[in-house]
């Protein structure tokens, strides 16, 4: 089953203790430059604003009694092993990326090709760009001792961290890109150099018509239909997932001797009509006025 992005969903509340937004009239950078193969996304409006968010819940205020503070780390431990991939494929960690983000955060699985599978993340560092470059360091630490080798390769205007990694464990070998693009204060990462320079083509105005996230039909309708319910707010989290492409693209994250053979799962749900489901989606929010009513945590 699915693992990387499922194991960001089922950490959203978790993941609003490290820190993570309010609602957007204009497109985010997500849906301008991920691509229209993106499988599956968690965009984070503003981190800073959903840790304050987080930090009026009751159950924020909770987590900061001085007695709870034994299970806030096991929880940590926790949550730091559910992410571990996040570290293997990209050579950062949680606590790697706390204070970095000063506005959007956003996740996502895409399938550049058939058989191919890559993750990738984008944040805004506005403000922020001495946490950004320090993260870099890092990260060039983290892939370094990895056994990743820096390979040269330039993009005008723009820091660029490239590094050729062996195959470790489960993942086979891959080429992960980290850049900084300090004019715009964006920060991203890829462990596919060709998703990074789609991201900039895109980023340049040259990448081809209706090649966006934000132009994919499905991911319209969605964000269309949780917007019409939720009102003019900005939502503090939105998730998409695309539910066959993902789980086909997920797979391709397992060693082929360790697939099932013959007819897969994913055969099965597409022969019974399972591929009408284009888009599974949604809102989360937390400490919310919604139709005059309080919430604390809001789907």
């Amino acid at each position: 089953m699915p693992r990387l992005l499922s194991r960001v969903l089922v950490g959203l509340p978790l993941v609003m203790i490290f820190g993570l937004p309010a609602r957007a009239a204009q497109p985010s950078l997500g849906e301008q430059l991920l691509p229209k193969t993106t499988k599956g996304v968690v965009l984070v409006s503003n981190v800073q604003q959903l840790t304050k968010q987080w930090e009026q819940t009751q159950l924020g205020k909770l987590m900061d009694e001085p007695e709870m503070e034994p299970f806030v780390k096991d929880l940590r431990r926790q949550f730091q092993d559910r992410f571990s991939r996040l570290r293997e494929r990209l050579g950062v960690t949680l606590d790697d990326l706390r204070g970095v983000p000063s506005g959007e955060l956003d996740f996502a699985v895409v399938q550049p090709a058939k058989d191919q599978a890559a993750v990738a993340l984008l944040i805004d560092v506005k403000g922020h760009l001495p946490q950004a470059r320090e993260l870099l360091e890092k990260v060039t630490a983290n892939l370094t001792a990895q056994g990743g080798k820096r390979t040269p390769y330039e993009i005008p205007g723009v820091t660029l961290l490239v590094f050729d990694m062996p195959a470790a464990g489960e993942d086979p070998e891959s080429q992960v890109a980290w850049f900084l693009h300090e004019e715009d204060s964006l920060l991203g990462a890829a462990d596919n150099l060709e998703v990074v320079k789609d991201i900039f083509q895109r980023k340049a105005g040259k990448g081809e018509k209706g090649d966006t996230l934000g132009d994919v039909e499905a991911f319209r309708q969605v964000m269309a239909r949780c917007q019409k319910h939720a009102g003019p707010a900005e939502p503090q989290v939105r998730w998409f997932v695309e539910p066959l492409g993902y789980m086909e693209t997920v797979r391709t994250f397992t060693p082929p001797e360790r697939r099932r053979k013959g007819t897969t799962i994913i055969d099965v749900f597409r022969d019974e009509g399972f591929s009408a489901i284009q888009g599974v989606g949604g809102y989360v929010d937390l400490k919310v006025q919604y139709n005059g009513a309080a919430y604390e945590i809001l789907h």
